[in-house]
């Protein structure tokens, strides 16, 4: 902790721990763990994961806190979709401090205090410093089918548009295309829930607009959604994309390795 004046910073970047709970049949996340090492445990530990976000050096408190929405989410929705439960310190009236376990049961008392970490951001209404993560919809005690399976592998097709030759009206269709195939194909089991797309558009002084798609190539059906989708993009757009395809590439080894915002900024130096 760190005083500065009348303000207290509390850091929490060295609770790293991942354990299974056997009373709370849930994986035990200390807060201060990043993504990235969070993969890394579940992983190898218990062969499941969560549909978090790809930059790895991102903390699990804020992200799963204000939701945490990742490549997986289209599947298994957002991160805090599989929070069971979280312990939390809060501040009474009195100016005593009290750690408090809130869950999604029912007949927890506390309830509302979970509810409130599964989307309302970090920070807002206490310290968390454990997550309990367990889907939903998950049954028995055996802890590799308690969260959801990771991916065998990725494959990444990547459309690539020149701004210098996409016109006002092909970028309008093109962003048409996009919204149009997601609003029609996102529908909660729906097998096209397996392919993940971003799309990318920079300022045109970096000269291009993006579009990714990712699937698990050893998913049959997750392949043989990648051409249909790349023609609902293209579909009344003039411009032609240069095409560009990856994989397929281990699933956990190439979330590690993705580039993190501090690399992109030309930070250096040891994550958090």
């Amino acid at each position: 902790m760190r005083v500065v004046g009348t303000t207290a910073q509390v850091v929490t970047a060295a609770m790293r721990s991942v354990t299974f709970d056997t009373t709370r049949q849930a994986f035990c996340v200390e807060a201060g763990i990043t993504l990235g090492e969070l993969y890394r445990e579940l992983d190898w530990g218990w062969g499941v994961t969560i549909p978090g976000g790809s930059c790895q050096s991102v903390g699990i408190g804020g992200h799963a806190t204000g939701g945490g929405f990742g490549m997986l989410s289209r599947q298994h929705g957002m991160v805090a979709d599989h929070v069971e439960a979280v312990e939390v310190v809060t501040v009474g009236s009195n100016g005593t401090a009290k750690a408090t376990i809130a869950s999604r049961s029912a007949n927890d008392p506390n309830r509302e205090l979970w509810w409130a970490h599964t989307g309302g951001g970090g920070g807002n209404f206490g310290i968390v410093t454990r997550f309990w993560l367990r889907s939903p919809n998950a049954t028995g005690s055996n802890p590799t089918t308690l969260l959801p399976q990771p991916p065998r592998a990725l494959a990444n097709t990547i459309l690539t548009w020149q701004w210098s030759a996409l016109g006002k009206a092909d970028f309008v269709r093109l962003l048409g295309n996009y919204g149009a195939w997601h609003e029609q194909n996102s529908a909660p089991g729906a097998a096209a829930t397996k392919l993940f797309s971003s799309l990318g558009a920079s300022r045109k002084e970096f000269g291009v607009v993006s579009v990714v798609a990712q699937v698990d190539p050893t998913d049959s059906t997750a392949s043989g959604l990648v051409a249909p989708y790349v023609n609902a993009l293209r579909s009344g757009v003039s411009a032609t994309p240069s095409v560009t395809s990856t994989g397929p590439l281990p699933w956990l080894t190439t979330v590690l390795n993705m580039p993190t915002v501090a690399a992109a900024y030309g930070i250096t130096g040891p994550l958090r």
